[in-house]
Parts: structure tokens; sequence; C-alpha cells
């Protein structure tokens, strides 16, 4: 690439390669459209008739981005807007449509994730609140929370399938997070898959989705036919709502004490 010649480099063309730059960008990286230039000094208006070759005198001044990329292609020696601007501002020349259309992408991909993984009726209402409050939005582990909290939703509405005398047993969120997840964690509240489950479950039960704790739980706890993970003994009126498994009818827990929820 030559050098860039001194009507082209001008200090006093600063403010119009902004502008010009801003619109060339937003019509993506396109020699379209056109500005208006404001020249505020005697040195602009002259500055800026040398880039245009013609007069500058009014207090408006219009270029039209397709003859100003012309006339650099032509005398500029160096190319045209594409390769004048970045030469000029010192910055790299960003496609703001492109840019905009790969962030939308990134953003959908998880959504259309969640959509394949879970397909009952209730995951358009669940799909769409993820998409309302972008809680997955620039993340770049949002496809492996959609993935986790897909596999938890299809634990929790598993039916019951064992044969007579064989019952399955509730887990509480820590062991279905350590279960399925290998992270005895992963589900603790204020985590994000936390909180993507639980509109998960809101959805599935075609609820508001609770903010206060203990909604929260009860949430969980809906997911049963009554809570097993007690803070004091078995049907003490103590239990804790950390119940998440479904288990065999006619299933009772033993009196006694019970290992605390954690």
């Amino acid at each position: 690439m030559g050098v860039t010649p001194a009507w082209v480099a001008d200090p006093e063309l600063g403010r119009t390669w902004e502008r010009v730059r801003a619109r060339f960008e937003r019509a993506g990286l396109q020699a379209q459209g056109y500005v208006v230039l404001s020249p505020a000094t005697r040195g602009e208006r002259q500055a800026v008739a040398a880039l245009l070759g013609r007069p500058a005198v009014r207090a408006r001044v219009r270029v039209d981005l397709a003859g100003l990329d012309a006339r650099l292609r032509e005398r500029s020696g160096i190319g045209g807007l594409a390769e004048v601007l970045p030469a000029v501002t010192g910055q790299p020349l960003l496609d703001r449509p492109a840019a905009r259309a790969q962030q939308l992408a990134a953003r959908e991909a998880p959504l259309a994730l969640a959509g394949e993984l879970v397909t009952q009726p209730w995951a358009d209402r669940w799909v769409a609140g993820l998409r309302s409050t972008g809680v997955l939005t620039g993340r770049d582990d949002a496809e492996d929370i959609v993935r986790a909290a897909a596999a938890v939703m299809a634990e929790l509405a598993q039916d019951t399938t064992d044969p007579p005398g064989q019952h399955r047993y509730a887990l509480s969120r820590v062991e279905l997070a350590a279960r399925l997840l290998g992270d005895a964690h992963a589900l603790d509240r204020g985590t994000v898959l936390h909180h993507v489950v639980v509109r998960a479950l809101a959805a599935a039960r075609d609820t508001a989705v609770p903010t206060a704790a203990r909604e929260v739980e009860e949430l969980w706890a809906g997911r049963a036919s009554r809570p097993i993970c007690c803070r004091g003994p078995a049907w003490s009126g103590d239990c804790g709502w950390w119940m998440v498994a479904r288990w065999a009818p006619g299933w009772r827990p033993a009196p006694g004490p019970v290992t605390p929820c954690t």
C-alpha cells in the first residue's frame, strides 16, 4: 500500500473521517448513502474542499459516499474508503450489520437448542422467558447451561416404572446435581442454571416465575407428591422445601431423624 497523500491525511479532516466512517460501517462497509458535514473553521473547510475536489463554502456540505469512494480509488493511491478509513483513523473497520447478525445468531443458538432438547408443550413459554430476560445472552457456557437444564427437566419428568415392591427414592437438589451434572452445587440458588431450571418448572406448571426464596422452594417441591428432605423427624412439620424428584406411590419415609438437606 502506498503512502497516504496529505490531502487525505490532513488533521483538519478528523471530524469528517469520523462521520464518513460511521456511515460506511452502518452500511455494511458499502459506499452507500451520504453524510452532511458542518466545517467549523477555515482550515477545516479548505481540507474538505481538497478532499472532495470542489469548493466547500457553505455551512453544510453534503458528501456522497459513492462519489468519495470513486475519487479516492482514482487519486489516493491506496484505494477507496475500505482502505483509506483504516489508514487515517488507525482502527480496523467494523461491519456493523454483520456484527449484529452474528450477535443475534449467538443469542438465538442456545434458545434454539433449548427448543430442540425440550419438546413438551410448555417449552415455548420457557424459551420465550429466556429470550425476554436475556439470562443466557453473551455467555460462552450458554449451550452447556441449556443442556444441563434439559437433563434436569427430563429427569424430573420421568414416570416411575419400578416393578412392584421396588421404589424409586426421591433426591435432593444436591444429589440430583451430583448424579446428573457431576457437581453437587450446580443447582445451588444464585447460579444461572438454577434460574433457568426454575423458569422451566414455572413454565411446566403454567405459573409465574417466583422470586421469593420460599416460593422457589415450593415450586421445586411441586415436582413431588410431598417433601422428603426434612430438618427434623419425618412428618414433624419441619420439612424443608427441597424435594426435586417424584417417588413411587405408596412409599413412606421411615420415622425418626432425617439427614438435613444441604
